[in-house]
């Protein structure tokens, strides 16, 4: 997010994040509407049952 917010593109930035851009427009979201909390790991939807 630093990179984005430096003035680099949500491609320069995600290439450097090794992710995909989705991934980072997805915290990005998650930042704007918790804060640094919502940066926190969430629990994985998963198809296995338990």
């Amino acid at each position: 997010m630093a990179h984005v917010r430096a003035g680099a593109s949500l491609t320069e930035a995600a290439a450097c994040a090794h992710r995909r851009p989705r991934t980072l427009l997805n915290w990005i979201a998650r930042y704007n509407a918790e804060g640094v909390a919502g940066l926190a790991d969430r629990p994985r939807l998963s198809s296995r049952p338990e």
